[in-house]
């Protein structure tokens, strides 16, 4: 059974995070770590993308994460809810036309792996921006928030940005893959009033 982790109330809508798929009529994707978002009514849950666009402003719209960050952002055209892991952020998801559609005002970063639980490669730093990226002890860590806080600030200037602070490595209450291996996932849902 589904548990209700957080709730964060959005102007048109609320976000919210359950531990296992939530027992709502809802629309989701195939995600597989892509740079791709879908409009709503042009695919189904085979479709494989790591975000969703509805321009009705009326679907209940999810993506799945372990760690990586779900977002949901809200427009004047539009809502969507977005998949980004590393590979979504160094591909720019964020910019994707689907995106600039519906003219995004407000997002909201939900819950993921801190900066200080996300070990990476030195690869990674020509992934992405310095300030993304801190070393402790020989280690380099990056920090997904902060990465996705610079590109909707670069891709959509003036949008408003909040942002949760829970870990999902440090949340008991949270799935982590790199905590556990599990496979279970975090249900992030975008509720229109």
């Amino acid at each position: 059974m589904s548990s209700e982790i957080a709730r964060y109330e959005m102007n048109h809508g609320d976000f919210v995070i359950y531990n296992e798929k939530p027992d709502l009529q809802i629309f989701k994707v195939h995600q597989k770590h892509t740079d791709q978002i879908v409009d709503i009514k042009d695919s189904s849950s085979d479709t494989v993308a790591d975000g969703i666009a509805d321009f009705s402003k009326k679907g209940v719209i999810a993506v799945v994460t372990a760690d990586c960050v779900p977002i949901a952002i809200e427009g004047e055209e539009g809502n969507a809810v977005v998949h980004a892991g590393w590979r979504g952020l160094e591909n720019k998801i964020l910019s994707h036309p689907l995106l600039s559609k519906i003219k995004p005002t407000k997002a909201f970063i939900g819950p993921c792996i801190s900066g200080k639980n996300y070990e990476v490669g030195e690869e990674f730093k020509s992934y992405f921006r310095p300030e993304s990226l801190s070393s402790k002890d020989g280690k380099l860590y990056f920090d997904e928030r902060i990465e996705c806080q610079a590109q909707l600030a670069e891709f959509f200037p003036g949008i408003e940005i909040e942002t949760s602070d829970l870990c999902t490595f440090d949340s008991p209450s949270l799935n982590s893959y790199r905590q556990n291996q599990t496979p279970k996932r975090n249900w992030n849902v975008y509720i229109p009033h």
